[in-house]
């Protein structure tokens, strides 16, 4: 049976950059534009149609829009895999849910209204400081927000928008995958069928389809940025995957593992997978000894289904107007 192990860092060390070497880092925050890729002889790096078998008129977002992302972009996404991948991210953002909204992140429409028509609530920006509050049916207000005046603080008690698991994992992997240098991408051909069906299988039970996940943190980012790490070269007892992506954008920051076909079956065929995560999605717990204990939020997104999440419940000191 395989262990999994989910490796944490620790004040003396960070298992993931004893893993991991820094591939690639990418900040959206810059006044001008980023394009990966030749501006020539142009490939799609997704479906391999180049440009006499496929149309490349529309500049691809490297990262989504909803991100905050202006000034990140592809030469390696054709036309219809721009599409495509543009119907995956209404799941990412879906699990992203109403911190998009709180993060005041400006999107192609403005700032993004989440709606919670259970309890027939709105949130919304009017800019990065002000953030709207609505409530259509004062009866419910109870329910989703209870104002601590006392700590300045509003108390969500939310329910989040249903999203497609795979598909929000699928948009998180086309980022790390658009980010990758030539050499390190070879690796991943065998990898973009996958990447593209529309039907693929159910992957529930696969530990690689998680996504690590942190809300808050020291910082806010209007712009997304994400760091691309690859397994470091003198390592190749194939242990963990062979890449990992960490991206922040508003209020929430990810990590997903990249493995290739190849890679995956060999990893699976160990008696042990390591996971190490990256020291920015670690959270300190307090457990029963009073004593603080790091851990991080996994997410399974490996269901092909449409997922209702449960109501999440969350405290915020954002600036706020009902």
């Amino acid at each position: 049976m395989l262990d999994i192990k989910v490796v944490l860092p620790t004040f003396e060390k960070s298992p993931l950059h004893e893993a991991y070497s820094i591939s690639k880092v990418l900040s959206a925050k810059r006044s001008k534009k980023v394009i990966l890729g030749k501006k020539k002889d142009k490939v799609c790096r997704f479906c391999s149609m180049n440009e006499s078998q496929t149309s490349f008129k529309n500049l691809a977002h490297l990262i989504p829009e909803f991100m905050g992302n202006k000034t990140l972009f592809s030469n390696y996404e054709c036309d219809n895999c721009n599409n495509y991948f543009g119907n995956l991210e209404t799941s990412l953002s879906g699990l992203g849910g109403v911190f998009n909204s709180l993060a005041t992140l400006k999107g192609k429409k403005g700032f993004p209204k989440f709606k919670d028509n259970s309890d027939e609530i709105e949130i919304f920006a009017r800019s990065i400081k002000d953030i709207v509050i609505r409530f259509n049916n004062p009866e419910k207000k109870s329910r989703s927000i209870q104002r601590d005046t006392n700590n300045k603080l509003y108390h969500f008690n939310i329910q989040q928008p249903s999203y497609i698991p795979q598909n929000a994992f699928k948009s998180l992997m086309k980022i790390g995958v658009g980010m990758m240098p030539e050499t390190e991408f070879n690796d991943y051909k065998n990898t973009m069928a996958w990447l593209l069906d529309g039907n693929s299988v159910d992957q529930t039970n696969n530990p690689l389809f998680q996504v690590y996940r942190k809300l808050g943190g020291e910082r806010r980012f209007l712009q997304p940025w994400a760091i691309l790490f690859k397994k470091r070269e003198f390592n190749n007892n194939y242990l963990y995957p062979k890449h990992t992506l960490v991206i922040f954008y508003g209020i929430l920051t990810y990590q997903i593992f990249i493995p290739t076909v190849e890679d995956k079956d060999l990893l699976f065929n160990q008696n042990e997978m390591i996971l190490p995560i990256s020291k920015y999605l670690v959270e300190l717990k307090r457990n029963d000894k009073v004593n603080n204990t790091a851990h991080v939020v996994p997410i399974n997104l490996g269901s092909n289904l449409k997922f209702r999440p449960k109501r999440i419940e969350f405290s915020s000191h954002f600036r706020t107007h009902e």
